[in-house]
């Protein structure tokens, strides 16, 4: 079967053999397994590092899934000269393979951190993005929180609100809450 997606982490295990866990498009994250890959008899070079993004050529043993090919189609490598950056895309990886249900498709989620590392490789602070990517997250998950709507009245925010409770809220509900502006960032 072949796949898209992307190396979230990568180790050795067993006698030289090695190990990755990919975020592939219609499968989630996967672990794969490479043997033979650290003792040098099969190469892949830099194709399973991690952020590197390929199409995956996969077999499935009744045990597990291993890898034959891999084609890069983005390595990133640029994104590697700005440490503040690569940072931020490592995190992004290390809170995917923690928050994500094996095997379960996220493509919505995939393609929104693709392009989250492509807004870090054009410049965009890593701040910004990591808000954007976190927020998308959420929404897409149905979880974010409401930029427009004060959680507690449901009048509209005008364009800066307080945070209590996990939720925004406008000054007449919680006056003691310090007030921040809002970016509305969410458009879609």
């Amino acid at each position: 079967m072949e796949r898209t997606g992307v190396v979230l982490r990568r180790g050795n295990y067993m006698e030289g053999n090695m190990a990755a866990l990919l975020f592939l498009k219609d499968s989630g994250t996967t672990w794969v397994y490479i043997p033979g890959a650290s003792r040098g008899s099969v190469r892949f070079g830099g194709a399973l590092e991690p952020l590197v993004w390929g199409r995956y050529q996969l077999y499935q043993s009744k045990r597990r899934t291993y890898i034959k090919e891999v084609e890069v189609a983005e390595d990133f490598c640029p994104l590697r000269r700005r440490p503040a950056a690569v940072i931020q895309a490592v995190r992004w990886a290390k809170l995917l393979e923690r928050c994500l249900i094996a095997g379960y498709p996220y493509n919505d989620l995939l393609a929104l951190f693709y392009w989250a590392q492509k807004a870090l490789l054009e410049g965009v602070s890593p701040e910004t993005v990591n808000a954007r990517f976190l927020w998308r997250w959420l929404h897409s998950w149905g979880i974010a929180p409401d930029l427009y709507h004060c959680s507690s009245c449901g009048c509209l925010l005008d364009g800066s609100a307080g945070w209590f409770h996990n939720a925004f809220v406008c000054s007449a509900c919680n006056p003691a809450a310090s007030m921040h502006k809002i970016d509305l960032f969410a458009e879609y």
